[in-house]
């Protein structure tokens, strides 16, 4: 099937870090350059570099937008997935943040990028309930519930496999691990967007001045593959502009 042509390069790019290697693609915008980059980082388990969800090829999207918008993206297959080497069961959230960083040492020393001003956008991970009171607890509870039905046959038919999750080395890495305290050391400027029906990451406990994704009508996992592809009207546009903002020289 023939493809819409687009107005900026599009290249394959492979970042080795260690013995992994990251297969992704680089989109450039028109131009010279030097251009503001971002590498875009996936949340929990294997995504491949559009981040293909339910058929909302979330990172296809965004890569596209901002490119168009003159900032230059890197997404990637994760550890494991599609054309990346390596094992996501044998790592662990420092082994992925360091593929982050060899994806963005490996844009810092092109000639069309500007290595002062290359970020970061990523999702999920990192930004959970750790540490909730009673009330956000007994919500998430209820939300659980409501989404599994019969507690007693799901248990059966789940325990096994959580209880071997447990014991990966990304589990006992992410139990351990506070966000926090990474999150004071950061000295570059940031953006933050949570959603509002979010039942992983609640918004009265972590909300930014965003909210984003998708519109959601119960927040539920169950509901990702029935929502509408697109992000939240505005979305989009607010990040291109933001990190335009951020990177002015």
């Amino acid at each position: 099937a023939s493809q819409t042509p687009v107005p900026y390069r599009s290249e394959p790019l492979s970042v080795t870090n260690g013995a992994v290697t990251l297969s992704g693609t680089l989109t450039m915008p028109p131009g010279p350059g030097p251009f503001p980059a971002v590498v875009l980082i996936t949340g929990s388990g294997g995504q491949n570099r559009d981040k293909d969800i339910f058929g909302f090829k979330v990172f296809g999207v965004l890569a596209d937008h901002l490119t168009r918008h003159g900032i230059a993206v890197y997404r990637y297959d994760d550890r494991g997935v599609g054309e990346s080497t390596g094992r996501i069961a044998t790592s662990t959230t420092a082994d992925f943040a360091d593929d982050a960083l060899a994806g963005i040492a490996r844009l810092a020393a092109m000639p069309d990028i500007d290595p002062a001003r290359i970020g970061l956008i990523g999702h999920s991970e990192g930004a959970r309930a750790m540490g909730a009171g009673d009330e956000a607890v007994a919500k998430i509870e209820a939300a659980h519930r409501a989404m599994v039905g019969d507690i007693p046959a799901w248990v059966e038919k789940t325990y096994r496999p959580h209880l071997a999750q447990i014991w990966l080395p990304w589990m006992k890495y992410f139990v351990a691990f506070d966000p926090a305290d990474a999150l004071r050391k950061v000295s570059v400027p940031a953006y933050a967007a949570f959603g509002g029906l979010d039942i992983q990451v609640l918004p009265e406990l972590n909300e930014g001045p965003m909210r984003l994704f998708q519109r959601a009508k119960t927040g539920l996992v169950t509901e990702y593959a029935t929502l509408e592809k697109v992000f939240v009207p505005g979305l989009l546009e607010d990040i291109a502009t933001w990190i335009q903002t951020a990177t002015r020289r």
